[in-house]
């Protein structure tokens, strides 16, 4: 079996594993705490990625590959796609380079900013004014492991130009007489225009729900670092196993729509309604880069159901589905009734009175 190019992020005082800490920024040992500090020069600040096909990141992943644990000789099964990992026999934290180098290599890095002792506040905010949330939820339910991933995403910058027409309308209701009168006046509005997007992102993971992925945004951006493996230190990492032109249709249509609606936002005139009549808009240049983002991803189990979580690592905003109590929310139901029933007998007393 041919050894897999991959590092190890060890602590050089005491043996033990090096984790990126969100808190600082640099890896930190937690049991003897040293720190290794990640730093960057100047010429390594991410640059403007040209436009390009993806057609060298085309690979999709195939059979698992066996990885054996330099630390502990333990063999660890890992989907292709797998770019770091902890082993889960000694903990270990292992960088598969060959996934995250040469033409693999992402063009940037959005660190960790929420690190896991901050998760339970995060949760705690999410649930907070949920009134038919089951008591103790997160505490009660059958929890899973929360999962630190850095999610390979696409990211797009387009110009969008074109020509849009509308047919909008405008009616007018006045009584003449015993009659009611309705009169409809049409127009034709046309509207162009060119519009500038930036960082549009979509995720490159078949593995991640992509509404999840989507209302986790914004990520901000502006905080993408270098690309360093030492990042990846105590946290999984996948490569993307969606290519940049499978998800560049999603990133074009939410370009098109958004630009769509801000030139349909901007018709003034009272209009009764507006509908597209003829949309020439059209993506006119394109860039596209490769960037590794943070997600938590978080599922526990309750009464026989499945429910999962993700959280965005460097906001800390959470999306999910919540179960509802039916009891509370009859309960509920039936105290509003109650409240509002009694007001409509104190009116009606009051009106008896005089």
């Amino acid at each position: 079996m041919a050894e897999p190019n991959y590092t190890e992020q060890k602590c050089p005082q005491c043996g033990a594993p090096l984790q990126f800490d969100p808190a600082s920024g640099n890896l930190l040992c937690e049991y003897c705490g040293y720190t290794q500090y990640i730093q960057h020069s100047d010429s390594e600040v991410p640059q403007e990625a040209p436009a390009f096909s993806s057609a060298a990141f085309e690979g999709k992943p195939g059979e698992y590959p066996i990885y054996n644990c330099r630390s502990c000789g333990a063999e660890i099964i890992a989907p292709r796609e797998t770019a770091a990992l902890t082993c889960p026999y000694c903990r270990n934290n292992i960088v598969l380079t060959d996934k995250v180098s040469g033409g693999l290599k992402p063009d940037g890095i959005l660190p960790f900013k929420i690190s896991h002792d901050q998760l339970a506040g995060v949760i705690h905010n999410f649930t907070k004014g949920k009134p038919f949330l089951p008591p103790r939820f997160f505490e009660a339910a059958e929890k899973g492991e929360i999962t630190g991933i850095y999610v390979p995403f696409w990211v797009y910058d387009g110009e969008i130009g074109g020509e849009v027409s509308f047919n909008g309308h405008i009616t007018h209701v006045h009584r003449q007489g015993d009659y009611r009168v309705e009169e409809t006046a049409y127009y034709v509005l046309e509207r162009s225009g060119d519009m500038v997007f930036s960082n549009i992102p979509a995720d490159a993971s078949e593995k991640m729900r992509d509404d999840y992925m989507d209302s986790l945004e914004p990520f901000p951006m502006q905080d993408i670092m270098p690309f360093d493996m030492k990042y990846l230190s105590g946290f999984t990492a996948d490569r993307f196993d969606v290519t940049a032109d499978e998800a560049r249709i999603r990133a074009q249509r939410r370009m098109l729509n958004s630009a769509l609606g801000i030139m349909e936002s901007q018709l003034t005139g009272g209009y009764s309604g507006v509908t597209v009549h003829h949309n020439g808009l059209r993506l006119r240049a394109e860039n596209i880069h490769y960037y590794l983002l943070p997600v938590y991803y978080y599922s526990v189990t309750w009464k026989g159901t499945e429910y999962t979580y993700a959280i965005n690592g460097a906001t800390g905003k959470m999306v999910g589905k919540l179960p509802t109590d039916k009891s509370l929310k009859q309960a509920y139901w039936w105290k509003n009734f109650g409240i509002a029933a009694a007001a409509a007998l104190v009116v009606q007393l009051i009106a008896q009175l005089f």
